[in-house]
C-alpha cells in the first residue's frame, strides 16, 4: 500500500505541473485576448482621431483658408456637417474613459462654433486638446499591454498616429498663416515646434517598425506629394506668401496625411495578423500541453504496477519496516535481526543488514578505544600537572638565585668602583711622590747654591772689615782731617762685622736645612718604590674587579635567560596541562557517548578498569618527576 502511495506521488506531481502549464497557456491566451482588444481599442481611437482632425479642419476653414469667399460658405457648411456625422459614428464605436467625456466636449465646441462665439484659433486648440485626450488613452493602453511581441508594433502604430496628428496640426496652422499672408505673434515658433515633433515621431516609428513598414515609409518620403509639402513649408517659413495658395497647401498636406493614414491602416492590419497568429500559437500550445499531460498520466497508470513491484524488490520489504529498522540503527540497536528474503543481497534491507553488522563491530572497537583514550588522557593530564608544578618550583628557585646574583653583582660593582678610585689615588700619590723627590733635589741644589753665596758674602764681609780697619788706620794717621772718614770707616766695619755674623748664621741654618733636605730626599727615594708597588697592586685589583664584574654580568644574563626559558617552559606546561584536561574531558565525553550505544557483543563494563588507571598513572608520573 505504501509503495502505491509513493508511486502515485510522482503522478500527482506531474499532473500538477501539467495543470500549471495549462493555466500558464490559458493566462497567455487571456493576455493575447487583452492585447487584441487593446489593439482594436487603439484602432478605434485612431479612427476617432482621424475624423476629429477632419472636423477640426472643416471648423477652422475649408480649402481657401479661414478667410474664404462668401460664395463658398454653403459648401463649407455642408462639408462641416458631413465631417460631424463621421465624428459621431467614430465616437459611437470608440470606448474612451468616462473621465474624457468626448461627446459632451464635441457638442459644446459645435455649439460655440455655430453661435459664432468661438474664434477659429480657439476652436483649433479645443479640438487639438480633445485629440490629445484620445492619444493619452491609446498611450495608457500601450503601457498596459503585456505581450512583448506586439508591444513594438503597437508603439510604432502609436508614434505613427502622433505623426499624423502633427501633420494635421501643421496643415491647419500653415493654412491660416498662408491665408492671412503673414505670421502672427508666436505662430512661427508654433509651426517650428510642430515640425520638430514630427521629426521625433518619425525617428521613433522607424526604430520600432518592421523592415517592410520602414521601406513603405521611405517610399512615401520620396513621393511628389511629400516633396511638395517640404517645398511649401520652406517657402512659408521663409515668408514667400505671394507664391503660395492656402487651398493648394491644404490639398497637398491632405494628400500626405491620407498616405500616412493608409500606412496606419496597414500597420493595424499587421498588428491584427500578428495578434491572431500569436493567439493561435498559444491555443495550440495549450492543447498540446493538455494532450501531453493526458498521455503521461495514461503511461504512468500503465507503468505503476511494474514500477511498484520493482521498487518493492529494490527495497526488500515494506517501507514502514525499513523505516523502523533505520530508526533502531539510529538509536544504536545494532543487535536487532534484519529480516531478509532468501538470496537477497542487493536490496535496501540487505544493505542495512550489512551496515548494522559493520556498525556493530565498529562501535565495539570504538567502545574499547574510547576507554583506552580516556585512560591515556588521564595519564597525560597527571604528567602535565606534575611537570607544571616542577617547572614552577624551578622557576621560583631560579628567581631567588637571580635575586642573590643581582645582590652580589651590585657588591662587586661597588668594590670595583672603590678599587678604581683607589688605583687613581695611588697613581696620583706615586706621581706626586716622584714630583716631591724632584722638588727636593732641586731644593738641595738651591740650598747648596745659597750656602756658596753665603760664603761669598762672608768673604766679602771679611774683606770689607779689613778694608774698614785699614781705612781707620789711615784716618788716624791723617789726624783731624781724617776724623770723619774714621767714623765712617768704623760704621762700615760694624756693618761688615754684622754682615759677616749674619752670613755665618745663614750659612749655619742653610747647612742644617741642607742636611734635613738631603735626609728627606733620601726618605722620599726610599718610599717611592713602595708607592709604585702599591699603585701597581691597586691597578691589578681594579682590573681583577672589572673582570669579576664582567663575568658576573654574563652569569647574571645567563641566569636571566635561563629564568625566561624556564618561565616559557612553565607557560607551555600550563597550556599542556589545560590541553591534557580538555583531551581527558573529550575522551570521557566520547566514552560516555559510546556507552549510550548498544553494539552486539559489546561488554558495558570492559572499560571500567581502564578508567581507574589515571590515579595510579598520576602517582607514578609524580614519583618519576620527583626522582628526576
Amino acid at each position: 500500500m505504501q509503495l502505491l502511495v509513493l508511486t502515485a506521488v510522482p503522478l500527482l506531481g506531474f499532473l500538477a505541473l501539467s495543470g500549471y502549464l495549462v493555466r500558464d497557456a490559458m493566462s497567455t491566451m487571456a493576455h493575447m485576448r487583452e492585447a487584441a482588444a487593446g489593439v482594436r481599442h487603439m484602432r478605434a481611437n485612431d479612427r476617432l482621431i482621424s475624423v476629429l482632425q477632419v472636423e477640426r479642419g472643416r471648423s477652422n476653414g475649408v480649402p481657401g483658408g479661414r478667410r474664404g469667399a462668401d460664395e463658398n460658405a454653403s459648401d463649407r457648411r455642408q462639408e462641416m456637417m458631413q465631417a460631424r456625422q463621421r465624428t459621431d459614428l467614430a465616437l459611437d464605436s470608440a470606448d474612451l474613459p468616462a473621465a474624457a467625456q468626448p461627446r459632451e466636449l464635441v457638442r459644446r465646441l459645435r455649439a460655440q462654433i455655430d453661435n459664432a462665439g468661438l474664434p477659429p484659433e480657439a476652436a483649433f486648440r479645443q479640438y487639438s486638446g480633445l485629440i490629445g485626450e484620445v492619444m493619452a488613452d491609446s498611450s495608457h493602453l500601450l503601457r498596459q499591454m503585456q505581450m512583448p511581441a506586439l508591444t513594438d508594433m503597437a508603439f510604432a502604430s502609436f508614434t505613427l498616429t502622433s505623426l499624423i496628428e502633427g501633420a494635421a496640426r501643421e496643415r491647419g496652422l500653415l493654412n491660416g498663416v498662408i491665408g492671412n499672408g503673414a505670421f502672427a505673434k508666436g505662430e512661427r515658433d508654433g509651426v517650428a515646434i510642430v515640425i520638430g515633433t514630427q521629426s521625433g515621431d518619425e525617428r521613433q516609428f522607424l526604430l520600432f517598425a518592421t523592415q517592410a513598414m520602414r521601406d513603405r515609409y521611405r517610399a512615401l518620403q520620396g513621393s511628389p506629394a511629400w516633396s511638395q509639402v517640404v517645398e511649401t513649408r520652406a517657402s512659408a517659413l521663409a515668408g514667400a506668401f505671394a507664391e503660395l495658395d492656402a487651398g493648394a497647401w491644404f490639398d497637398i498636406a491632405s494628400k500626405r496625411i491620407a498616405s500616412l493614414q493608409i500606412l496606419q491602416a496597414e500597420q493595424f492590419d499587421l498588428i491584427g495578423g500578428a495578434a491572431e497568429e500569436l493567439q493561435g500559437a498559444a491555443s495550440r500550445r495549450m492543447w498540446q500541453t493538455v494532450a501531453a499531460a493526458g498521455v503521461a498520466a495514461l503511461l504512468t497508470l500503465l507503468l505503476l504496477p511494474a514500477v511498484s513491484l520493482r521498487i518493492l524488490r529494490s527495497v526488500g520489504g515494506e517501507p514502514r519496516e525499513v523505516a523502523e529498522i533505520a530508526r533502531r540503527i539510529a538509536r544504536g540497536e545494532f543487535s536487532h535481526d534484519v529480516p531478509l528474503r532468501p538470496g537477497d543481497r542487493t536490496s535496501i534491507l540487505a544493505a542495512m543488514h550489512h551496515m548494522a553488522d559493520t556498525l556493530s563491530r565498529v562501535m565495539a572497537e570504538l567502545h574499547r578505544r574510547a576507554g583506552a583514550l580516556s585512560s591515556a588522557a588521564g595519564q597525560l593530564n597527571s604528567a602535565s600537572m606534575a611537570i607544571a608544578n616542577s617547572t614552577q618550583q624551578q622557576a621560583s628557585s631560579i628567581e631567588e638565585t637571580s635575586a642573590a646574583m643581582r645582590t652580589v653583582s651590585e657588591a662587586i660593582y661597588e668594590n670595583n668602583e672603590h678599587a678604581m678610585q683607589t688605583a687613581k689615588i695611588a697613581e696620583k700619590s706615586d706621581a706626586e711622590a716622584r714630583e716631591g723627590c724632584m722638588a727636593m733635589s732641586f731644593t738641595v741644589a738651591a740650598m747648596r747654591n745659597v750656602a756658596a753665596s753665603v760664603r761669598d758674602v762672608d768673604e766679602i764681609a771679611y774683606r770689607t772689615n779689613l778694608l774698614a780697619l785699614n781705612a781707620g788706620i789711615e784716618a788716624g794717621r791723617a789726624g783731624m782731617e781724617g776724623k770723619g772718614f774714621a767714623v765712617i770707616a768704623g760704621e762700615v766695619r760694624k756693618l761688615a762685622e754684622h754682615a759677616q755674623q749674619a752670613a755665618r748664621d745663614v750659612s749655619e741654618i742653610t747647612g742644617q736645612s741642607l742636611d734635613t733636605a738631603e735626609k728627606a730626599g733620601e726618605m722620599l727615594h726610599g718610599l717611592l718604590p713602595s708607592i709604585t708597588s702599591t699603585a701597581e697592586l691597586v691597578g691589578r685589583i681594579s682590573a681583577t674587579s672589572q673582570r669579576q664584574a664582567r663575568d658576573l654580568a654574563q652569569i647574571n644574563a645567563a641566569v636571566e635567560q635561563f629564568s625566561g626559558a624556564l618561565q616559557y617552559s612553565a607557560d607551555i606546561s600550563e597550556r599542556l596541562s589545560g590541553t591534557a584536561k580538555e583531551v581527558h574531558r573529550q575522551a570521557q565525553a566520547l566514552h560516555d557517548m559510546v556507552q549510550l550505544l548498544h553494539p552486539a557483543g559489546a561488554d558495558d563494563g570492559h572499560a571500567a578498569p581502564e578508567q581507574g588507571g589515571p590515579a595510579g598513572s598520576r602517582g607514578a608520573a609524580e614519583s618519576g618527576l620527583a626522582q628526576r
